[in-house]
């Protein structure tokens, strides 16, 4: 599906090439595509999760709402840091560079990229520990490969849980205390 991206949408797309690339982003803004393609499903290779953006996602009792994440990025160049993120996927934009030498290294390749509305969780990891959030921050755009798949959230008093699977710390447990299952009903 063909799709412009609006002024702040390609102002951010500028500001991820520019930390990629180096550069003034105005000349950056100004050699980007103004049409893009625009992507509302993905699904992470190899038996991975099925991805929706917010904008495909239904809520129904049939289908789970798929278009919250985790992403883990990387900052610094000195000294690297993992961060942990969680957010609501918003868009995934398909984006050719030109064969331009201001591209450098991107100079001729398409970019794959996740328009993300943030969690405010103070960077915690609901891999190791309890991770709450009332609010989202502003949105930003990283590549896609950066998203690792879907969480889910539980809402109780106002603040959302994200509940991350790839972990053992967030695993539900049943006892089977008061229900009743084909196993006690034989006995």
């Amino acid at each position: 599906m063909s799709y412009q991206p609006d002024h702040n949408e390609r102002i951010k797309v500028a500001l991820y090439i520019k930390q990629i690339v180096g550069g003034r982003q105005t000349v950056i803004l100004a050699n980007l595509p103004t049409v893009m393609s625009l992507w509302k499903k993905v699904r992470i290779r190899h038996g991975g999760d099925s991805i929706r953006t917010n904008s495909a996602t239904r809520i129904s009792a049939k289908q789970r709402n798929a278009s919250y994440i985790r992403v883990n990025r990387v900052n610094g160049t000195l000294q690297v840091i993992q961060l942990v993120q969680y957010g609501r996927l918003e868009k995934i934009l398909v984006c050719p560079l030109s064969n331009n030498t201001q591209w450098l290294g991107l100079a001729g390749k398409t970019l794959l990229l996740a328009l993300i509305k943030p969690c405010q969780t103070g960077g915690r990891d609901a891999t190791k520990e309890e991770t709450r959030y009332s609010r989202n921050l502003a949105s930003i755009i990283t590549d896609l490969r950066n998203v690792k798949g879907v969480v889910g959230r539980v809402e109780s008093r106002g603040e959302w849980t994200i509940i991350d699977r790839r972990n053992s710390f967030a695993k539900p447990a049943f006892d089977g205390a008061g229900y009743i299952t084909d196993e006690s009903e034989a006995a």
